[in-house]
Order: structure tokens, then sequence, then C-alpha cells
């Protein structure tokens, strides 16, 4: 059963040359992938070897494909001799940001009565007298 609904894909890859990005945006087409933002190609040195190679070329491509598709286009991004290493994972979906509901039964005001009534300082006779009065 095949679905019709696309749902978006961040794919990621290491490229031995420039030249092989065209490749992947094909590959990519040729999967039913609608592409929505190909991201900058940048030239990178990388942590440990890759094979025989210090160097690479990182990009990323999101995408809009069918969810049925995406093993198939894993499967040949890594058979690519120019593809070093490829991921594709799901978009990152972001819940927007919902306002505070404001509660209709409760008001917040400063009423005179909700505020702390301010205690007058007390005398050094009065602070004896008191604590007299807690230690008996």
């Amino acid at each position: 059963m095949v679905s019709d609904e696309k749902k978006e894909y961040e794919v990621a890859f290491l490229a031995r040359e420039e030249a092989t990005v065209p490749e992947i945006a094909r590959l990519l087409r040729q999967h039913e992938a609608d592409i929505n933002l190909e991201g900058p190609v940048k030239k990178i040195a990388l942590a440990y070897k890759i094979g025989k190679e210090l160097q690479a070329y990182f990009g990323y491509f999101e995408v809009r494909i069918p969810a049925e598709r995406v093993a198939e286009l894993g499967n040949n991004l890594r058979m690519n001799k120019g593809v070093m290493r490829c991921l594709v994972v799901t978009k990152r979906f972001v819940k927007p940001k919902e306002q505070p509901l404001a509660h209709p039964a409760r008001e917040f005001s400063a009423r005179e009565t909700d505020l702390p009534k301010a205690v007058a300082p007390l005398s050094n006779e009065d602070i004896e007298r008191k604590i007299d009065e807690i230690l008996k």
C-alpha cells in the first residue's frame, strides 16, 4: 500500500567532492522528494579518517518525501561512491508556544486588604515583656 502523504526529513551528507551535491539532489528527486531547502556546502576537516580522507564536503537538504521511500533513498545514497556518510532523519517538530489562558473566575488585583499591614516598631520594654511572656 503506497501512501501519497509526504513527511518532512533532513538529509545530511559528507561527500568526497563538491561536484557530488547535484548527484545527491538528482537522487532525491528520483525518490519523489520535494526539496524545500538546500543548505550550504562547506569543506570541513574530519575528526578521524574515513577511508583515506581527512577532509570532506558537508551539506544537507530539507525535503518532503513519502515515508516508504526513505529506506530506499538511504541505501542508494550509501551506494553512491561520492558519498562518504549520510544520515536521513525526520525533521524536528517544534510545538508552537501556547498563550496562557486567563482564568475568568480569578481576578488578580492589589486591594488594600490583600497587602500586608505595617507593624509598628516595638520599644525595648515591649520586646522584653514579650520575651518574658514566651519564657513563662
